[in-house]
């Protein structure tokens, strides 16, 4: 097993809250998170070298963004690695479902306590889902806009919202009943004490911010979300014995700090984190890897992970643009999504269940 990974990632790595009106996060819906394991660097760089003289790619440097219009060549790097046998663990989130999630563990299931129960986390699934897929874009900006101005008024704005619009609905629909009536349990929870005395209660309403380099507070990183599960992935997959591993993280100066201060919380608050669940992640950190952040300038290791991570993005955020356009990176993603072993390795998906359909994309 590998025990060098080169992580890189594609979309908008800034946090959700600084999104406009339009919910359209920067033309990018999109964030993936890609590790590739490899020990020889210098040995991928000469076959790399030998793939950009077989194709005619005069490029010093690997981008996805440059590489889109050539799939033959990404063909042939994935075919690359898995001769190789390395490793590929890829992360892709959906951004507007991640919104629906924190409204969910933040606004209706308060407090975490679904998490590690079956029966709560499958309703908070089915929220989640519900409102990724049909809350309209109020709803969603309402929540951005409590976390980008934080106050009890402008979470019982976005509280209010949420209820009015599945107030909407039929007494029956039984999802809509339910996110109704948990978030009316907030406002009632909440309303009370946003007065003078009680000038910070509405926080237990939003998720957690995380400072940024300049000490600006920032909510709602996907690429800590993603690091710390591909982190947990790779503790599966390592049954546990990291100690050996190094992880190589392309230089990100926006989240370098949140990733580190996230890494740190796993491995020192491993026996709370022991209770979250996910399918092929392993989340109680008993041996911590080390971790690195470099320039991808003179490492290819990097670049093959920035073109991993680049290829699945562009190809989902084709599809949610248009589900009927051309999809020219499609077999190239069908190799990356073949990586799946059953352990961990190829690609999770935080998205909804109509993206994924829509994709023809049956999850790990």
């Amino acid at each position: 097993m590998a025990q060098h990974y080169y992580i890189d990632e594609s979309g908008n790595a800034g946090d959700l809250a600084r999104t406009d009106p339009g919910l359209t996060f920067g033309d990018q819906p999109i964030f993936s998170l890609a590790a590739v394991g490899i020990d020889d660097d210098p040995l991928l760089a000469a076959d790399v070298a030998q793939l950009k003289i077989q194709h005619r790619v005069a490029l010093s440097e690997l981008k996805a963004s440059r590489l889109h219009s050539r799939p033959a060549f990404i063909e042939d790097l994935v075919d690359l690695l898995s001769a190789y046998r390395a490793p590929v663990l890829v992360e892709v989130v959906e951004k507007r479902f991640m919104v629906a999630i924190h409204i969910v563990n933040h606004q209706l299931l308060t407090g975490g306590h679904h998490v590690g129960d079956p029966t709560g986390e499958a309703l908070g699934r089915a929220l989640a889902e519900y409102l990724g897929q049909a809350a309209p874009d109020a709803v969603l900006g309402g929540f951005i806009d409590a976390c980008a101005a934080p106050s009890s008024a402008s979470v019982i704005r976005s509280l209010t919202t949420l209820r009015d619009w599945v107030r909407g609905f039929r007494p029956e629909f039984e999802l809509s009943d339910i996110a109704g009536k948990l978030a009316g349990l907030a406002l009632d929870e909440l309303e009370p004490d946003a007065g003078p005395d009680h000038p910070f209660s509405y926080r237990r309403f939003l998720p957690s911010p995380d400072a940024g380099p300049s000490g600006k507070l920032m909510w709602m990183l996907p690429a800590l979300s993603s690091f710390t599960n591909l982190y947990a992935r790779l503790n599966q997959l390592h049954g546990r014995q990291l100690s050996q591993v190094t992880l190589i993280h392309d230089e990100q100066r926006y989240v370098e700090g949140a990733v580190r201060d996230g890494k740190l919380s796993m491995e020192t608050l491993r026996d709370q984190m022991a209770k979250i669940t996910a399918q092929f992640a392993d989340y109680q950190i008993t041996e911590a890897a080390s971790l690195r952040f470099a320039s991808s300038t003179g490492a290819v290791g990097l670049q093959v992970a920035d073109v991993i991570a680049g290829s699945i993005a562009r190809h989902m955020n084709g599809v949610l643009a248009d589900p009927h356009a051309p999809r020219p990176l499609q077999a190239v993603v069908d190799k990356i999504l073949g990586f799946e072993d059953g352990r961990g390795q190829g690609v999770n998906f935080v998205a909804t269940d109509r993206l994924l359909a829509t994709a023809g994309i049956h999850t790990f």
